[in-house]
């Protein structure tokens, strides 16, 4: 599993697969050194369910309601696997993710 720093629970608030929803994230490592910024990552727009995501962050997105700031730590079968990103993150490397759900609309 993961951790998740708000209640961790669904609610009517909360997006569902399928569901349209805004978001922006920040990707850092254990000693918080950021790894993607927010501004990198860039505002966010898709379907969840219809976007390729981290597992994780697919999760964690299911249980932020709107205007919410929540802090994923995520395991490395959460997150990126055995092979990273290709890019900046590394093979079987825990990450912590700073995520804002910035609107939901409910399908």
């Amino acid at each position: 599993g993961f951790w998740i720093s708000n209640s961790g629970e669904k609610t009517p608030q909360t997006a569902n697969k399928g569901d349209y929803i805004e978001f922006e994230y920040q990707v850092t490592d254990l000693k918080n050194n950021i790894i993607y910024s927010f501004q990198e990552n860039g505002i966010k727009k898709a379907i969840l369910g219809k976007i390729d995501l981290a597992r994780g962050l697919h999760a964690g997105l299911q249980l932020i309601p709107e205007g919410e700031t929540a802090k994923l730590l995520l395991p490395s079968f959460l997150g990126y696997g055995g092979y990273g990103d290709e890019g900046k993150i590394g093979p079987n490397e825990p990450i912590i993710m700073d995520v804002k759900v910035l609107k939901i609309r409910k399908h």
